[in-house]
């Protein structure tokens, strides 16, 4: 299972493609979302470079909520929340009121994180099952799709390099501050 392709993407990973795998069963968890999703995370941000993973962690305390997955940079010992994700499983993936109620939810966890750590911006995803969309804030209440996406369900094996280099785009403004 370790067969690399020449592209150098988070699909040469063989627990991304385990779990993509497990996806086409319709009746499969949120959590093997989840598990893709960490393993095409930690690909993209990984501690070396002090980036980390949080799943279902309670950072926002006025919430009984919590999103699915934060990833977070220290810059000068300080944590900065640079991304978060909320998943869904893969028999959601054609039912846009599910897709809404997850983006509502994504909105919520934005808009606690900017109120309590004031991120000069945010990026947010939302996956349900195979596909991924993505999102961008730069104050409370005004998410948005992400520049270039135009709200596209990216699939997260046949849109690899587009979704790689959204990635790469993220990452790069991270180190910008």
């Amino acid at each position: 299972m370790s067969s690399a392709t020449s592209t150098n993407t988070y699909w040469d990973l063989g627990w991304v493609r385990y779990h993509y795998n497990q996806l086409g069963d319709k009746t499969s968890y949120e959590n093997i979302v989840d598990h893709m999703w960490t393993a095409i995370l930690y690909r993209q941000f990984p501690a070396v470079e002090d980036y980390n993973l949080f799943v279902r962690d309670r950072t926002i305390e006025q919430s009984e909520k919590s999103p699915d997955t934060t990833v977070k940079q220290l810059q000068n010992f300080n944590p900065f929340t640079i991304l978060i994700m909320e998943n869904k499983r893969a028999d959601y993936a054609g039912q846009s009121a599910v897709w809404a109620r997850a983006v509502e939810d994504l909105a919520e966890y934005l808009d606690l994180e900017m109120e309590s750590s004031k991120p000069k911006f945010q990026v947010g995803l939302v996956a349900i099952g195979r596909y991924v969309r993505f999102y961008w804030q730069v104050k409370i209440k005004s998410l948005v799709d992400y520049p270039g996406t135009d709200g596209k369900a990216y699939e997260v094996r046949d849109d690899k390099e587009e979704v790689q280099r959204i990635l790469l785009n993220i990452k790069a403004k991270t180190k910008q501050g």
